[in-house]
């Protein structure tokens, strides 16, 4: 849990009482927020908790939630809770306690959905890829002559460039299907409510310590599998990790770094993986540079990109936006991502 989503955390839970307690955090600071017995104070990436009925409490958060993810591990005489949802679990449930009442799931969903929007909104979610590369000069000018050199058609061309800028505007609309996955905040088919009801089944992390940027990872309750989303000043970055029923394992990313040394992460590119966490299988790696249109598979050497080369990158699209689907949007109309028992 970074300090930006306890914060917020602690805003929508009205923990607004502060005061000394038996708790210090790794710079020695003792201010805590207070609930009735119950101190919370951040530090670095946790909360840790103290008071007489904490063990009470985080038993009847595992009993009621036991399908969860909540980071919460006993340290001696307190508590070490990781995570948000794991945070506004507990307190809803001593505020529960201490109005001896049972937990209310209600509770806890509503403020998790309340927190989780206005990370959304701060993270900048909502922004298309083609708005946040215009908000940089230098971003704009690499990012959209990739996208015109690779996509732009021209009705005077016939035969084979006819051809392969039609296989060029067909990659670049799956491009764009699958950041839309990816992140499903920016896509215009949902509504604020529709999205908010896909947390029912997703778990939306906000990691703002990462050496590459603000990093936004989205995981399926249910399955593990996972979607990540980065941007930053250099670009930006969409990726898929999947594993499929016989345990093979899909990724791909779609990247745009705006200086590198190495031609093949230079600019916008593609990067497909499949393989496997059994050793015994080798696995397989594409890289496509959209903006060099340069292509290498297996550490191999660097050759420019056929049409064929595309169609292959466009086939595994194909599959990495049905797999994002299964992670995102199609979680819109599932039911509650904590169970109760």
């Amino acid at each position: 849990m970074n300090k930006l989503e306890f914060d917020e955390s602690v805003r929508v839970l009205e923990l607004g009482v502060i005061g000394s307690s038996r708790l210090f955090n790794s710079n020695g600071n003792d201010k805590s927020y207070v609930l009735g017995d119950i101190s919370f104070l951040y530090d670095q990436d946790r909360v840790l908790v103290d008071g007489s009925s904490i063990y009470d409490i985080s038993d009847e958060v595992m009993v009621s939630y036991p399908n969860n993810n909540f980071g919460i591990l006993r340290l001696d005489d307190k508590l070490s809770i990781e995570n948000k949802e794991g945070f506004i679990a507990f307190v809803c449930a001593a505020r529960d306690k201490f109005r001896k009442r049972d937990i209310s799931y209600d509770d806890f969903y509503e403020a998790l959905e309340r927190v989780t929007s206005v990370l959304i909104s701060k993270y900048n979610l909502r922004v298309s890829t083609d708005e946040w590369m215009r908000s940089n000069d230098q971003l704009s000018k690499k990012y959209f002559n990739t996208i015109k050199k690779n996509a732009h058609l021209t009705f005077r061309k016939t035969g084979k460039k006819a051809y392969e800028q039609n296989c060029n505007q067909t990659l670049r609309r799956n491009l764009i299907e699958f950041d839309n996955c990816v992140n499903p905040f920016m896509s215009n088919k949902y509504s604020s409510s529709q999205m908010e009801d896909a947390l029912r089944k997703m778990e939306i992390s906000f990691d703002t310590n990462n050496s590459d940027g603000a990093v936004v990872t989205i995981s399926d309750l249910e399955t593990n599998n996972y979607v990540t989303y980065r941007r930053a000043n250099d670009g930006f970055s969409y990726g898929l990790t999947y594993k499929d029923s016989s345990d093979m394992i899909f990724s791909l990313l779609h990247t745009f770094n705006l200086n590198n040394s190495d031609s093949m992460y230079d600019g916008e590119y593609i990067k497909y993986e499949f393989g496997s966490n059994d050793y015994n299988i080798t696995p397989t790696t594409t890289i496509y540079n959209l903006t060099h249109n340069i292509i290498q598979r297996n550490s191999g050497a660097i050759v420019d990109a056929s049409v064929d080369d595309k169609i292959e990158m466009y086939q595994h699209l194909i599959t990495a936006n049905a797999y994002a689907a299964q992670v995102t949007l199609d979680n819109v109309s599932k039911g509650y991502s904590y169970s109760k028992k």
